[in-house]
């Protein structure tokens, strides 16, 4: 993204900014230019961000970061040494018996809502498209009838798609 792509159409709001800071420039380069400038104020990068190296780099720069399309696109990214010894398919079985109790307690009903966080917990494995379009297509008609056997259901026929290497 380019500064030029999110600058503001009113010139006023520009013309408090230091004088070195320039439309086109890249936004990474706009902040880190932005907090030398301006020392007191606390700027957050959003956006552009797509590995852990990025963010480390970053935070070094004393800027901070919010990741958030990379964080639900690749939630397994961020996964720490004591989740990936005990793999996606541990992770799965925790979140499982977490949604079984919200479904049976009557927490929440909406079964769509509740596969979200694992919509992604298989990118980048081999056939995880397919497990996405088949669990978003056993969940998208009428989201909130079925229950916990409907939602264990979905959850199986779409994991049936990928590799067994994809729980390790």
């Amino acid at each position: 993204m380019r500064l030029g792509d999110v600058a503001p159409p009113d010139r006023s709001v520009q013309a408090g900014l230091p004088r070195s800071i320039r439309l086109g420039t890249d936004l990474a380069d706009f902040v880190e230019e932005l907090q030398r400038e301006r020392p007191e104020l606390e700027l957050t990068l959003n956006g552009g961000i797509c590995s852990l190296e990025e963010i480390e780099e970053t935070r070094a720069k004393g800027l901070e970061v919010m990741v958030g399309r990379w964080a639900v696109q690749q939630p397994w990214a961020f996964a720490d040494e004591s989740a990936r010894a005990r793999g996606r398919g541990a992770i799965l079985q925790d979140y499982l018996a977490y949604a079984r109790r919200e479904l049976q307690e009557h927490r929440e009903d909406h079964l769509s809502i509740l596969a979200d966080p694992l919509r992604n917990l298989f990118a980048g494995v081999k056939k995880s498209g397919e497990y996405r379009r088949v669990l978003s297509e056993a969940l998208s008609s009428s989201p909130r009838e079925g229950g916990w056997d409907r939602f264990q259901t979905a959850f199986a026929t779409a994991l049936s798609h990928l590799p067994e290497s994809a729980f390790e």
